[in-house]
């Protein structure tokens, strides 16, 4: 049985998702091609995009009016891209060092150089859906729970199994 925080489970009942049947046919707003692997010196400012390359030195961190930034420089076999997070510290133990890594985000023009803002991990590369963010629950973390809820698929066929809180 898929279990959730109570506070989530008010939200998605706030939005009528009363069980996994009702979670499953919530479907999503689009889907993102995670599949084709663009050189660093082929992006465009506002391109959504996947790179692979190599963090050669450690994250830094810096912090602004409450607000982190955690900055790195990847390389790839074309050149050079700036990494750079808001509001995700946990990035800085996150990233491997010397090690290949593939990551999807939007590029954006920062002072004349590009850079992968708020990129996310790639494991295995596939489309994407993305959801529309339900009210106080982010797209990222409703798209967690429908993949967390998927070994129960099976069973939404044969009951209406309600969401319970942890």
């Amino acid at each position: 049985m898929l279990r959730t925080k109570p506070a989530t489970l008010n939200k998605l009942r706030a939005m009528g998702i009363n069980s996994l049947r009702e979670l499953f046919y919530n479907q999503p707003a689009r889907y993102e091609d995670q599949t084709v692997v663009t050189a660093s010196t082929e992006l465009r400012d506002g391109q959504k995009a996947m790179v692979r390359g190599t963090v050669k030195e450690k994250p830094k961190i810096a912090y602004f009016h409450g607000i982190s930034r955690v900055t790195a420089m990847m390389e790839d076999e074309a050149g050079k891209l700036r990494l750079c997070w808001f509001n995700e510290p946990w990035m800085m133990q996150q990233l491997p060092l010397n090690s290949p890594v593939m990551l999807y985000g939007t590029v954006r023009r920062k002072g004349g150089s590009l850079v992968l803002q708020n990129p996310q991990m790639i494991k295995k590369p596939g489309w994407a859906p993305v959801y529309r963010g339900l009210q106080g629950i982010p797209a990222r973390s409703y798209r967690k729970m429908i993949w967390e809820a998927l070994p129960y698929a099976a069973e939404v066929d044969r009951k209406s199994t309600r969401l319970n809180s942890s």
